[in-house]
């Protein structure tokens, strides 16, 4: 993008995910880290992408965060569980 080469996959740098941010211009926005001098270095690259490209923008956004180990997940009731006695 730009003339600027992203890697993700090379020693010390990691995929931290994607997001379509849909706010005009709609942009698929990738994020990832590598490690620098004093610590890691994050880097987000947003892409444009056409209104008619909005539905492959959010598959490429879903495998991204699935390579990164992440995934949307509904929140969950935390529950508790009360045992008493070790019996429960």
């Amino acid at each position: 993008m730009n003339g600027v080469l992203h890697v993700w996959g090379a020693w010390l740098s990691w995929l931290e995910g994607a997001r379509v941010r849909e706010h005009p211009p709609v942009m698929l926005e990738i994020s990832y880290a590598f490690w620098a001098r004093y610590g890691p270095q994050s880097v987000a690259v947003r892409i444009p992408v056409a209104a008619s490209d909005v539905e492959r923008a959010r598959v490429a956004e879903a495998g991204l965060n699935a390579a990164a180990g992440l995934r949307k997940s509904a929140r969950r009731k935390r529950v508790v569980s009360r045992r008493v006695g070790g019996v429960g």
